[in-house]
């Protein structure tokens, strides 16, 4: 626990104001007991400020209270051991109370506390009753008692001693009444618990912190390289499986986002300037032709992150009427969608809203099958977007176009503590690694990572293979303290 700042803070508050006359102050205030942290706390000592507003209080408290008649001894445990407590006397002006612990005996004055025999004892109330053939006194004592006194922006005082790091607040008392008080607690030194140890509360002695260690919650981030395909696997911020393939193709000696070459086979992004483009001109000049292209869709209104879907195009209809009926899937979530080019207006115009996902179009350069462009917007732009992973880590492909080709090689940015932005950020806790074509061995492969981030240290590396630093294989567990 740091020094200076707040550990906690009790506050004892009543509904309404409780009134009280500073001239009667045992009617009003002394012997009222409070109900605090499961224990009866007993008011035995007030004190008012010269604006005689309530500015002081003596609390008494004990393991337990008692009512002792006299010469009637009474076995108790206290702390686990067992004492005979008996009451000898009462003073005649019911000042104090004479009592024996295990024989020995001390006079203790009402609102104080003394130790007999090791037990500490709190007298709260004092009855003298004389009677014609014997006294019959009695006496209200906390038994393992403690003494607090609570003074308003002062320290706490426990059994005389004043509790470094505590405060008092009385404030709330007026001239009238009192509406309780608050106590406030904050370390004046650096405070250290090690794993399995406790520290209790030094005020009330009623609650402590148990320490059992650092709860470390992983998740991976993997990536897995075999030949010609490398994919990168890791749950999305709603615990959804999401994989991300890339290709290289030998022929052309380029790199793909997607499972291949083609148009059906990319992964497309959109930069807000019409760069996601599936063209078939000269190809066959047949929109259909780009069905089976995929793009991710950021839900940033789920719970304030960017939950990934990687969707479909599926399916390109043309209706009787004239209409574009367009069927895309949720690959993520195995549902499928369907939207009519008429169904944002009534007119036909080449843009299809998807109403489940705010902000999702795909717009054809012709109001049929001939269009020869599909352009999809509103999808994650992977020149500056990047995932949410389920801990909160942030995901994104560094030099994959929105064309689904790649400026070279693979390279794999994460960074922890996403917060909610689609912006992919440039900060030091950036990890990068690298996946690397291999030209010799004709497959990817991944690079050892660079781990020099801020955050490296939340951050553990597996990785299998043959090669000094070149791996088929590797794991990357993002860490979240919980």
């Amino acid at each position: 626990m740091p020094r200076n700042t707040i550990t906690y803070t009790y506050e004892l508050k009543f509904d309404d104001e409780v009134p009280y006359d500073p001239l009667a102050l045992a009617e009003d205030v002394i012997s009222t007991k409070l109900e605090m942290l499961g224990k009866d706390y007993t008011i035995t000592g007030a004190k008012f400020a010269t604006t005689g507003v309530l500015n002081e209080l003596t609390l008494m408290v004990g393991d337990s209270t008692q009512w002792l008649i006299q010469n009637e001894p009474v076995t108790k445990i206290v702390d686990g051991v067992e004492h005979k407590v008996e009451l000898l006397d009462v003073s005649t002006q019911e000042t104090g109370c004479l009592v024996a612990v295990d024989g020995k005996s001390s006079f203790i004055y009402t609102g104080t506390t003394e130790t007999i025999n090791n037990v500490r004892i709190g007298v709260t109330d004092a009855v003298a009753i004389h009677a014609q053939l014997q006294d019959v006194d009695l006496c209200e004592v906390n038994l393992g008692a403690d003494k607090l006194e609570l003074k308003d922006a002062s320290k706490v005082k426990v059994n005389g001693k004043e509790i470094d790091g505590s405060n008092v607040d009385l404030s709330t008392a007026t001239a009238t009444g009192w509406r309780g008080f608050s106590v406030e607690y904050k370390p004046v030194d650096p405070t250290y618990i090690e794993a399995g140890k406790s520290w209790i509360d030094p005020v009330f002695g009623r609650f402590k912190y148990v320490y059992q260690g650092l709860n470390t919650d992983y998740e991976t981030i993997k990536g897995d390289a075999s030949g010609v395909m490398f994919e990168l696997t890791f749950k999305t911020a709603d615990n959804k499986e999401m994989v991300l393939p890339f290709y290289y193709d030998e022929v052309l000696t380029a790199g793909f986002f997607g499972y291949g070459e083609n148009r059906d086979e990319l992964i497309y992004g959109d930069d807000g300037f019409g760069s996601g483009i599936c063209n078939t001109f000269g190809d066959g000049d047949d929109v259909r032709l780009c069905e089976g292209m995929q793009f991710i869709y950021l839900d940033a209104t789920a719970g304030g992150t960017n939950v990934a879907h990687l969707m479909e195009l599926q399916r390109v209809e043309e209706t009787s009427g004239g209409e574009l009926k367009v069927t895309i899937k949720d690959v993520t979530y195995g549902k499928t969608y369907t939207q009519l080019d008429t169904d944002d207006g009534g007119v036909a115009d080449g843009v299809v809203d998807f109403d489940d996902f705010t902000g999702l179009s795909l717009t054809f350069d012709a109001l049929d099958l001939t269009s020869v462009m599909v352009t999809v917007e509103g999808v994650m732009d992977f020149t500056a977007d990047s995932i949410t992973t389920l801990n909160g880590a942030g995901v994104y492909v560094v030099n994959a176009n929105n064309d689904g080709t790649l400026a070279g090689d693979i390279t794999i940015g994460m960074f922890e503590d996403m917060v909610g932005t689609a912006v992919k950020e440039t900060v030091s806790s950036l990890i990068e690694y690298d996946v690397n074509w291999i030209a010799a061995d004709s497959e990817w492969q991944v690079q050892s990572p660079d781990l020099s981030g801020a955050s490296a240290s939340g951050l553990k590396q597996e990785s299998e293979g043959n090669k000094a630093v070149s791996y088929t294989h590797l794991t990357l567990p993002t860490k979240r303290i919980v």
